[in-house]
């Protein structure tokens, strides 16, 4: 009897577990404006399978069943089938696969050519006319792509590469073509989206493609029911996204805080201030006393930035918790001396400010008509509540990248809740001399 029980407990566990899948909904935006998917592609990166949702239907947001393996709406998943019943591969060689119908029933087609991210490339529709002999298609680039024939008899995907030598995607048809006088190879295929598969703490990336762009990638860990806001990114815009939310980036500081000074280390501090409409400000004199302040209303992002050069350096600075001015470096339980070509962002020594972002700061003060010494009650709750509103970023790293005044900056780092921050910023830096 205790045996039976202990079965039955084991099956309604199985059975719960399965009862619980994982969906998301999936929001994107382009432009500032909510926008439709042509596809949306799932890989898993713990196991290497993928899976493609492609001609989605217009909707304001996608709800995808991953458990399923299907989304509402109207959409196809990809699927191979190749059986040589309908169509055979005659050639496949770079830059041309050639395609030729052994069914004359066939009717029209829809060609359809993908890259391997599941992102339309090309699509045409063929008459009948021309389906029943013989077509090419050209794919430029040395680069992988899959078609995708869709046709009265299901879908038929190909696998094929591409070549530098051919300038653009096209096809071109091939009139009585007898079949008894082409060479059949047999052609590559890929992997059936049944392939597809994925568990719990599996890590996921998943991107979005419409109209030829694609969103940036969003990676995370299988973990249950989800909303998730991809975004569209053009290459010039300054931007960074905390969570699911995107903000602009216009300004950028580069503030020098001189040599760490404990010695012949030559350990320097650079402050790293990236904001929307938020100015960083050096105030008073030395005689009066310094202060480096923002102003403005909106968002602002600070990184400590530190390397053994007296200027922000480029190259990729790793998060560490902190670095005395003798050059030792602590992270978690780790210490280690810092070497000549280390870059750092430490999260726990503040030069001016921690290592921290603020949102809808609103600080739209003239700080050179305040009066210090008596400042107002207004004044004293708008400075507090910004810096309570500061969250400290722990963990990532920032790389900096320069071509002469232009300097590209891209992060990725995660903040002391375990949200994550990307973005970038490209575009001058303007120096703030503020040495402490």
């Amino acid at each position: 009897m205790k045996k039976l029980a202990v079965l039955i407990l084991l099956v309604n566990i199985v059975t719960l577990l399965h009862g619980q899948e994982v969906v998301y909904t999936i929001n994107c935006e382009k432009n500032g404006q909510n926008t439709n998917l042509d596809s949306i592609l799932f890989e898993n990166l713990s196991n290497d399978t993928h899976l493609v949702f492609k001609e989605l239907s217009i909707q304001s947001s996608y709800v995808v069943n991953l458990s399923q393996q299907k989304i509402e709406g109207s959409t196809r998943v990809s699927n191979i089938i190749d059986d040589g019943h309908v169509f055979k591969i005659v050639k496949n060689i770079p830059g041309e696969i050639s395609i030729q119908c052994t069914n004359k029933q066939i009717g029209d087609i829809d060609l359809t050519i993908y890259n391997l991210s599941g992102q339309r490339l090309f699509n045409q529709k063929i008459n009948s006319n021309n389906v029943t002999s013989t077509f090419s298609v050209y794919m430029p680039n040395t680069e992988m792509y899959i078609l995708n024939v869709h046709s009265t008899f299901g879908d038929f995907n190909f696998k094929a590469i591409g070549s530098d030598n051919i300038s653009s995607i096209g096809y071109s048809s091939i009139q009585n073509k007898s079949a008894n006088s082409v060479l059949i190879f047999k052609s590559a295929t890929i992997k059936q989206a049944s392939d597809f598969r994925f568990e719990q703490g599996d890590s996921l990336r998943i991107t979005a493609y419409q109209a030829g762009d694609s969103t940036l990638p969003v990676s995370l860990k299988v973990n249950g029911t989800e909303t998730l806001s991809l975004f569209f990114v053009d290459e010039n815009e300054n931007y960074f996204i905390i969570g699911n939310e995107k903000q602009p980036l216009n300004m950028g500081y580069n503030v020098w805080f001189s040599e760490l000074d404990c010695g012949n280390y030559d350990i320097f501090a650079h402050g790293l201030y990236l904001s929307s409409n938020v100015t960083i400000n050096k105030i008073g004199d030395n005689q009066t006393g310094l202060s480096l302040l923002p102003s403005g209303k909106g968002d602002l992002l600070i990184f400590n930035m530190f390397n053994k050069n007296s200027e922000l350096t480029p190259g990729k600075y790793i998060f560490v918790d902190d670095i005395d001015c003798s050059g030792v470096v602590t992270d978690g339980n780790n210490t280690f001396t810092m070497s000549s070509d280390d870059k750092f962002v430490s999260a726990v020594k503040e030069m001016n400010d921690p290592t921290s972002y603020a949102l809808n700061v609103d600080l739209d003060i003239d700080w050179s008509t305040v009066d210090f010494n008596n400042p107002s009650d207004d004044l004293i709750n708008k400075f507090t509540n910004y810096t309570n509103s500061k969250t400290g970023m722990q963990k990532g790293s920032v790389t900096i990248v320069k071509s002469g005044d232009i300097y590209t900056i891209t992060f990725d780092c995660i903040d002391k809740n375990g949200t994550k921050i990307t973005g970038k910023y490209k575009g001058n830096l303007s120096i703030v001399e503020f040495g402490i």
